[in-house]
């Protein structure tokens, strides 16, 4: 997948659903569509981190670490479980770890 694509895979699953809306254009009262891109959560800790509020308002555990190749993993659970549902290993970066978990989850 793309960078573009898991952020509209993550803007669907957080529960958006419009990536298009209708515009005006005054010069001929004509109405198109135009495409409004999601955010850039697998580029932006900010953006990430709103699917990290997601995760822990759902009552999931939430871990992510670096290693010492400097390869990030993201692990999210279910409290008092051992095995995490999703989990995504040496991601280059934070955000990209946190997407790719969370649209592993069910």
């Amino acid at each position: 997948m793309t960078n573009q694509e898991i952020n509209e895979a993550v803007h669907k699953k957080l529960g958006g659903d419009k990536v298009v809306e209708p515009v005006l254009l005054h010069t001929t009262n004509e109405i198109f569509m135009q495409h409004i891109p999601a955010k850039d959560y697998c580029g932006s800790i900010q953006a990430a981190w709103e699917v990290v509020g997601w995760i822990t308002k759902t009552s999931r555990s939430f871990s992510l670490y670096v290693n010492s190749g400097r390869k990030w993993t993201c692990s999210i659970g279910s409290w008092g479980n051992v095995e995490p549902d999703a989990e995504v290993n040496l991601a280059d970066t934070a955000p990209m770890s946190i997407c790719l978990a969370f649209l592993k989850l069910p």
